[in-house]
């Protein structure tokens, strides 16, 4: 498991992923105590089927921007290192692993602020909707081809499907108190 910085390379799904982030989450969780509102597996790791990246995204909820930032020496101290927003406001990000070897990432943000949501409303429907998350798979194969050495580009090639996504998603979804998505009323 594991990417070097700026490079695309997708494997397939493996149970690894999952196992990775119950022992990780167990870690931060048993660092940042009373902080974590919720932690959850997200990106294409979470999806049983999808190719991925090898790195385990996680998100940390907590209840606001500020009180992510007490999250930041825990997180160092389990081997992290802090990004700042990394160009996403709104968040805190984190990168675990050499840089030749990125193995998590971790993202400190607010409990079902828009961040969260987009989070886990693409996870859970691309879980829910094979079909869609086959089609995504295929779409993250051709921009790794095209991009291999330039993350920046395949990431904004996947943009418009996964825009696309969380709005499909917003009209049949809604998140709880709790961050959990449920169908809508």
């Amino acid at each position: 498991m594991g990417l070097p910085r700026g490079s695309v390379l997708l494997e397939e799904y493996t149970d690894e992923w999952p196992r990775s982030f119950v022992e990780e989450r167990d870690r931060i969780r048993a660092a940042l105590g009373q902080i974590i509102l919720a932690i959850e597996h997200v990106g294409s790791t979470a999806i049983p089927g999808l190719c991925a990246k090898p790195v385990v995204d996680i998100a940390v909820g907590v209840a606001d921007f500020e009180i992510g930032r007490q999250c930041i020496w825990p997180l160092t101290q389990l081997g992290y290192e802090y990004k700042g927003d990394a160009v996403i406001a709104g968040r805190h990000f984190f990168a675990k692993g050499p840089t030749e070897n990125r193995t998590h990432y971790v993202h400190v943000e607010p409990l079902n602020g828009v961040l969260w949501h987009n989070h886990i409303l693409f996870r859970d429907y691309l879980r829910s909707h094979s079909e869609v998350a086959l089609l995504y798979g295929r779409l993250k194969r051709t921009l790794a081809e095209q991009n291999k050495n330039d993350r920046d580009t395949y990431a904004a090639g996947k943009n418009p499907f996964i825009e696309n996504v969380i709005a499909q998603a917003s009209a049949i979804y809604e998140l709880d108190e709790k961050g959990h998505t449920r169908l809508r009323q």
